[in-house]
């Protein structure tokens, strides 16, 4: 009974972990996708839709108690919010930085700048930084790839609250059914006894008596023992649904167990391809190389372009051709990466990681 609740949760477990967490490269969805499905899930989350404490006992599906987990678990819970956070990186650093606006004047007159055109009254300027295109593409990237194994790691968070809830349910059914079956057995042994009991007394042997007897008391151990672990067993799943536990829940009359792959081989196969922790570290293996590229990037200079307007006037001007005129000009420039031990170190550092 255990080894089959053990590969029918394996079997489930990988199906879970394929459609939650990344799939093979070739059915991979967008990570853009995956991040709006996330973060729904993480904002349809709230008190209104958990029901009360007394609607959980009783015998309810495996679908019921997932929902319920998946909605309560705190580390699930934080694997979204980390999951809608690291989104958010995305726009923030593949957007350019914020222009700068500057306005310049003079106290006086005698203090202003002289032109043939007339005397400057102030000046203004606005000017936007502009990095290499690659720049903010793979910085973009290395965002994607962090939001990805986010993504992964809530997965891993979800299939292990999947795991421990599907293994709970499981011997929730499976010692309520031994405990039907085994009250079952006892009528039979009480009628056995019985009927032994007149054939003693009609002259047959009381060892038919005592060994019936006997079977009947076993019955009551054992049942006993089904008993605890049921009540333990409510317990743990009480514990795994963040419910007090004083609630009874119980398994639903029948269960449907997810197929099972044909070979242990296909087994492994799954499992190793849909495994969140390996897509994470595939993830982070991309994210690093990008890291790379984006510390030999720094040796790229990057473009700061602006405009330029001077307020000029006649009034007061030396010049005596002064029109009073209004100045306009463009600046452009870029940084100099000449630190050169710096940039070194930035791509040494991002080669170590």
């Amino acid at each position: 009974m255990r080894i089959i609740r053990a590969l029918s949760f394996a079997a489930a477990s990988t199906a879970v972990g394929c459609a939650t967490g990344p799939p093979a490269e070739r059915g991979y969805a967008a990570v853009t996708n995956q991040i709006v499905l996330a973060s729904a899930n993480v904002e349809s989350v709230g008190p209104a839709t958990l029901p009360f404490e007394q609607d959980l006992s009783g015998p309810h599906d495996e679908a019921f108690y997932l929902r319920i987990a998946l909605e309560r678990n705190p580390a699930v819970l934080a694997a979204r919010r980390d999951v809608s956070a690291v989104v958010e990186t995305i726009p923030q650093v593949t957007a350019l930085d914020d222009p700068m606006l500057g306005e310049k004047f003079w106290t006086s007159p005698a203090h202003s700048p002289q032109t043939a055109s007339g005397r400057m009254v102030n000046s203004l300027s606005i000017s936007q930084q502009v990095p290499w295109p690659d720049k903010l593409r793979v910085r973009g990237e290395v965002a994607e790839q962090d939001a990805k194994m986010a993504l992964t790691r809530l997965a891993g968070e979800e299939l292990s609250t999947v795991e421990r809830v599907r293994l709970a349910y499981y011997d929730l059914y499976f010692y309520g059914r031994a405990i039907e079956i085994t009250h079952e057995n006892e009528d039979l042994l009480e009628k056995l006894v019985e009927f032994a009991e007149i054939r003693y007394r009609t002259g047959g042997s009381q060892q038919d008596v005592i060994r019936v007897q006997v079977e009947r008391d076993k019955l009551d151990n054992q049942l006993i023992e089904y008993q605890l672990k049921l009540s333990q067993t409510q317990a743990d799943l009480a514990a795994l649904l963040h419910a007090s536990p004083e609630i009874r829940p119980l398994a639903a009359e029948t269960i449907s167990l997810p197929p099972v792959p044909e070979t242990l081989d296909r087994l492994y196969e799954l499992s190793a391809r849909c495994r969140p922790e390996l897509r994470e570290k595939l993830h982070q293996i991309v994210r690093d190389q990008r890291k790379r590229e984006l510390a030999r990037l720094n040796y790229v200079p990057d473009l700061n372009a602006g405009f330029d307007w001077d307020s000029m006037t006649a009034n007061q001007a030396l010049s005596s051709v002064a029109d009073g005129k209004d100045n306009f000009g463009i600046s452009l420039g870029i940084n100099l990466p000449i630190y050169r031990d710096r940039l070194r170190a930035g791509v040494r550092e991002a080669e170590h990681r």
